[in-house]
Order: structure tokens, then sequence, then C-alpha cells
């Protein structure tokens, strides 16, 4: 049975094939997950910039929580405007995003329940070209929930690095969620054009 989140997954993966092959440049990475107290997973992400000032994003992640046997969902996609400052060396991305948290459980009864909430956010990210082949950044990102099954809020601030290997690159971030009280490592390998 195809369910929203499917179809939601169909639809970027569409859009990232065929906006790939018109835009200057885009990233598409796979990452691994370790999400402090909830459990470990993987993660894929990918941004595609539509023109020097705009970018679309996208991000699931999706952990499993092995102590209670129950798996965490977050799909997240984004848009933002792009400010590149210092000779261009300094990215600045500012912009919007749409979100989905779904956690699936043991309903107690030999099967399994799923709850989700959609959410919507606000974030500022800042990239600095150390070299052309290393970058830092980090960014601060704020996310209301429509039904606050999980939390009301959240609010995350992010750390980065990446490294370029030609058409290749390695990924380290950090993310500190606030109302969660969790941090988020990722380590990943991405594809760059």
């Amino acid at each position: 049975m195809i369910n929203k989140k499917q179809v939601v997954l169909a639809a970027v993966a569409a859009l990232g094939l065929s906006a790939g092959q018109a835009m200057a440049s885009g990233q598409a990475g796979l990452y691994l997950a370790d999400f402090d107290d909830v459990g470990d997973g993987f993660g894929l992400e990918g941004h595609f910039d539509v023109t020097p000032t705009v970018r679309l994003s996208g991000d699931l992640l999706s952990v499993d929580e092995d102590d209670f046997n129950t798996e965490l969902d977050i799909l997240r996609l984004r848009g933002g405007y792009l400010l590149h400052l210092v000779d261009d060396d300094l990215e600045l991305e500012i912009g919007g995003s749409f979100q989905n948290w779904d956690r699936t459980m043991p309903d107690g009864m030999g099967g399994t329940m799923s709850a989700d909430d959609d959410a919507f956010g606000f974030h500022v990210q800042a990239a600095f070209s150390v070299t052309p082949e290393f970058s830092i950044g980090g960014g601060f990102e704020y996310v209301t929930f429509d039904d606050e099954l999980f939390i009301e809020d959240e609010t995350i601030i992010n750390l980065r690095a990446d490294y370029a290997l030609g058409n290749f690159g390695l990924f380290f971030g950090y993310d500190m969620y606030d109302e969660m009280d969790n941090d988020l490592i990722k380590i990943g390998g991405a594809f760059r054009f």
C-alpha cells in the first residue's frame, strides 16, 4: 500500500532528477545518523540551486529507537533565498520549510501504530569556503508543529563541515535539538554537480 510519505518522496526524487539536469549546481548525499538518546539510522539529503539566488533542498532522516522498538522518520522540504558575500566565499541562506515527523511504535496488541505531525519552519544558514575544497557552516532553525503530538515547537542549531573531492564530497554535521534535548551526528558522502 502506498502512503503519503512515499508519494512525497517520489515527488522530491522526480523534482531532483528533472531539476538536476537544468540547474547549475547541486548536491545529493547519504549519511549515517546517531540521534543521541533516540537511536541510530540513516538519512538522505540534497539541494539544488534553481538560480544563483534560489535553493530547494530536502532531507529524510530515519532512526530506529531500539529501546522502545519504534521508528522516527523526519521529512524536511525547504526553499531559501541565497546571498553571496565576501567574494562569494560566504553564502547566507534565509528560508522556510515544510516538515513531517512520523513515529511508528508497537500498539500493544502485536501490531504497530503510527502518529505523524506536520510542521513549518524558518531557517538561516551560513557557509564559508575556507579553501575551494573545504567549507564550514552553521545555522539556526525554528520549527512549529500543527498538532503538537510530539512537541509544540523546536529550535535546532547546526554545525557542518564539507570536503570536496571533485564531484564527490564528504561531510560531517552536528545538530542540537533544544526542546527534545538531543544531539544528532551525521557523517556521509555526497555527489556534487
